[in-house]
């Protein structure tokens, strides 16, 4: 019923004038690059729809091209750290933690020029994109500025210029010299940052990988001392995306749609592995159930329960092949129901009905196999297309309505749960002399869905700090 009611809306629109905007956000400077066009995504879904694959193309590497004005930015840069600097004093006593707050974005202001962020690309001016011990590209997490970090926390003990950038996977803190320095190209072998609404640092990239976290500058504020007010921010924890998803009328863009018929892909995908597996499992039954019986004295109960084993695994099978038997057309509906729209242009309230109609009928026919893949409801859709046109290109940053736009800038400053932060008490178990150089907190705005909410921290002996060993850092992971 509900692929006649797609088909329904594919004709009635059919005759609609074409959009002009492309049909997923060009990469613009630092945001989220794409591996394809959405057009080079539906082309292929379709192809393998109907079973001819050989002319999709492999995923590739991200391209991503900086549109700063290296001149401009090297002033702004340089105005904006002798503001923040201080006279560079090494001091023995242990600095105020220091709070990363989010800054508030703005309708007529680019923030690409901001001196520290989260996300994005690096500025590494000489220094080469660190690799792990098997060569692998790390992914990149935050830079920090070490003078707008001193503007903050007069006391720091690090340096005063320069900034640190900081990387995931192993684990790399790279430092970076002062002066003019355009964000460094990603390696053409760097590896995912994160599945679109999953998790991060992914092992196999996908249709849903992205190659690099949202892009979102940061303010160091220093947590105020006994006896000092500090900002209410730093007594504050942010709301999350799906709570933002309460927010105003009860939107949904066709990104959501488009992001929908991948995720459909992809369980689609999984089932083909589910059944891989299974076959598996029945030849080792059956090779086990033929030795049982070729010995002549098993035990009937073990031949009985080995026959059972089979019947299962025959029953798992066909519940796979029947759930996974109708995706094809499904999935090939969707691309109808959203060819030629904008993936930033608002949805009526009618197609938001019907693709509440299609998430039910996909979880009542194909089950198992989409359970843990798709949602069940709008929410989760409207949440993942808030927070890629909060840290989106320009065209995905318009279309978020103002009411969100504020309530973005006044509620997620910081993350739901913890703060990102730089300088606290010693690690546990480690000396006095150890330095927090930066924790990076649980953030579904960032996408960083971290184990059991945990965070990361890099750490550093106070003595490897002083003498610029950044080599001697270390990443560490802390559940919640």
């Amino acid at each position: 019923m509900v692929l006649g009611l797609i088909a329904a809306l594919v004709v009635g629109k059919s005759s609609a004038t074409p959009q002009d905007e492309d049909v997923t956000p060009a990469p613009g400077p630092v945001w989220r690059p794409e591996p394809h066009s959405h057009e080079d995504r539906i082309a292929g879904l379709r192809r393998r729809a109907s079973g001819t694959t050989a002319s999709e193309p492999d995923y590739e590497s991200p391209v991503i091209t900086a549109l700063v004005d290296e001149t401009e930015y090297g002033q702004t840069a340089d105005a904006q750290a002798c503001e923040a600097a201080e006279p560079e004093v090494i001091t023995a006593e242990r600095p105020r933690p220091v709070i990363l707050v989010r800054k508030a974005r703005e309708r007529n202001r680019d923030w690409t020029w901001d001196l520290s962020w989260l996300g994005g690309l690096p500025r590494l001016g000489s220094a080469p994109w660190p690799r792990d011990s098997h060569g692998t590209p790390l992914p990149f997490a935050a830079q920090v500025n070490l003078s707008e970090l001193a503007g903050a926390c007069a006391e720091s003990p690090l340096p005063h210029s320069g900034s640190l950038a900081f990387f995931l996977g192993e684990g790399a803190v790279v430092a970076v010299s002062p002066g003019e320095h355009d964000f460094t190209d990603p390696p053409a072998d760097l590896p995912p940052a994160y599945e679109e609404d999953g998790t991060p640092l992914p092992s196999t990239p996908t249709r849903l990988s992205r190659y690099l976290f949202p892009f979102w500058p940061v303010e160091p504020v220093a947590e105020p001392g006994d006896e000092e007010p500090g900002p209410s921010t730093l007594q504050e924890h942010g709301m999350t995306s799906a709570a933002l998803a309460e927010v105003g009328e009860d939107n949904l863009w066709w990104y959501g749609v488009f992001h929908l018929t991948d995720q459909l892909r992809e369980a689609l995908d999984g089932a083909q592995r589910d059944y891989d597996a299974e076959l598996s499992q029945e030849g080792k039954a059956k090779d086990a159930l033929a030795a049982l019986e070729a010995r002549g004295d098993a035990l009937p109960e073990a031949v009985a329960g080995a026959r059972r084993k089979i019947h299962d695994i025959d029953a798992r099978l066909r519940e796979i092949e029947e759930q996974a038997s109708e995706m094809p057309a499904m999935i090939e509906a969707l691309e109808g129901f959203s060819s030629g729209r904008g993936p930033w242009e608002p949805m009526t309230e009618e197609e938001r009905g019907l693709v509440t109609e299609i998430l039910g009928e996909i979880h009542a026919r194909h089950g198992k196999l989409v359970e843990a893949r798709l949602p069940h409801a709008l929410a989760p859709l409207r949440a993942l297309c808030i927070r890629a046109m909060a840290t989106g290109a320009p065209k995905a940053f318009a279309a978020l309505p103002d009411d969100l736009l504020e309530k973005i800038a006044g509620n997620c400053a910081v993350p739901p749960r913890d703060h990102h932060r730089i300088f606290t008490g010693p690690a546990h178990g480690s000396q006095d002399d150890d330095l927090l150089l930066l924790q990076l907190a649980s953030d579904d705005m960032m996408e960083w869905r971290w184990d059991n909410l945990g965070r990361y921290q890099f750490r550093i002996d106070r003595k490897d700090a002083l003498g610029g060993n950044w080599q001697n850092a270390r990443l560490i992971f802390e559940p919640a």
